[in-house]
This record gives structure tokens, C-alpha cells and sequence, in this order.
């Protein structure tokens, strides 16, 4: 019995040595570190799958807020008495995305992976540029950050730039775009929807207007 014991207990204290020597600093398995993002193609491919969410869901929206608008007719936008409120969705949805686009086009910059993330590259420069293009319409010039701020990052307190440098800076964007972005017949099937070289056009054309 004292033999057959102790070798049990031998047995149990082997088990416990060995799961000991595996690190404890282990990686969450339900969530991606900054550290281990970034490393592939797809993972750029995924987070500009992001970008999507911000689109305008009301396919009348600029109408609304133009002098064609529908319904009752002119609007406080449209007839010039609009007066922007302290708080608005659409600035802070607006830097939420900015944000967004420029922590990708940060990551590209360092990465590795050089043109083979260049088309995600030109959707989040599309994506900044229709961002800036819906703060502009509203607003006129607006701040125009670039970088991935902090809480004490100077730029927070960027002075408005005029429309007309908005606007260039707008159209710049869409021109670092349009090469990267591919053509509608270049996509398959499964990546309908997503934006191309003349989608980028339109909206710089819109821009241009």
C-alpha cells in the first residue's frame, strides 16, 4: 500500500511540475492584441471591413440637405439658417472614422507588406475623404487631423481649416486612392458593394462640385 501510494504521489507532484513550467502569460483567446494585428494581408483586409459601418443608411440623405430636398421644401440647411449645435452625431461620427482611417494608414506605413495592402490603403483613403466631405458640406472647413491622437496629442485643439484647403485636401486623398482601388469587374462576386476606382471618382467628382 505505502508503495503503490507513494508512487501516486510521485505521479501527482510529476503533473504539477510539468503544467508549472508552462508560461502564464498566455494570449486572450477572445480578443486580438494591437501587437499581434497587422501581420497579414487580411488583417488590413479586415479592419477596413470597419470603414463600411459608417456609410449614411438614408440613400436620400444629401438631398434632404440641398435645395431639392423632398416634402414640406427648403430646410434650415438648404435656406442658410441652419445654426450647428455644440454637440452633433455627425462630428463626432465623423472623427470617430477619421480616427479609424488614419490608424490604418499609420500601420501601413510600417508595415512590411508593402503593395500588397494597397488597396486597403486606398479604402480608408476613400474613407477619410468622404468623412471630411460630409463634415465640409455641413460645416465648411473643418480640423484636418491625419495622425491617431492621444488624450494630450496638441492637434485636439487643431485650429478649422478654410473650405477651399478641405476640399484640396479632400480631392488629394481621393487622388492617393483611385490607383490602389480596383475596377467594379475586378471584383468577385462576394466583394460587391465594396468601394472602386469609380466609386472614389464619383465622390470626387461630387467633391468637385
Amino acid at each position: 500500500m505505502n508503495i503503490f501510494f507513494n508512487k501516486n504521489y510521485i505521479y501527482v507532484l510529476l503533473l504539477f511540475m510539468v503544467a508549472g513550467c508552462e508560461s502564464l502569460d498566455l494570449a486572450p483567446k477572445d480578443e486580438v492584441s494591437d501587437a499581434s494585428f497587422w501581420q497579414t494581408t487580411n488583417h488590413f483586409k479586415l479592419a477596413a471591413n470597419d470603414f463600411y459601418f459608417s456609410l449614411q443608411e438614408a440613400h436620400n440623405y444629401t438631398d434632404v440637405n440641398s435645395d431639392i430636398a423632398f416634402g414640406a421644401g427648403a430646410n434650415a440647411v438648404s435656406n442658410g439658417s441652419y445654426l450647428p449645435t455644440a454637440n452633433t452625431e455627425l462630428w463626432t461620427d465623423s472623427y470617430t472614422g477619421i480616427r479609424g482611417t488614419n490608424y490604418l494608414l499609420e500601420k501601413a506605413e510600417t508595415s512590411p507588406l508593402g503593395p500588397e495592402i494597397d488597396r486597403w490603403v486606398g479604402e480608408a483613403l476613400f474613407f477619410r475623404a468622404y468623412h471630411y466631405w460630409k463634415l465640409t458640406k455641413t460645416y465648411g472647413g473643418v480640423p484636418l487631423i491625419t495622425g491617431v491622437l492621444s488624450t494630450d496629442s496638441p492637434d485636439l485643439y487643431s485650429e478649422r481649416s478654410t473650405q477651399k484647403e478641405s476640399i484640396d485636401f479632400i480631392i488629394a486623398d481621393l487622388d492617393n486612392a483611385i490607383p490602389k482601388l480596383p475596377l467594379q469587374s475586378e471584383l468577385p462576386a462576394e466583394e460587391l458593394g465594396r468601394v472602386t476606382k469609380y466609386a472614389a471618382l464619383a465622390l470626387q467628382s461630387r467633391v468637385a462640385l
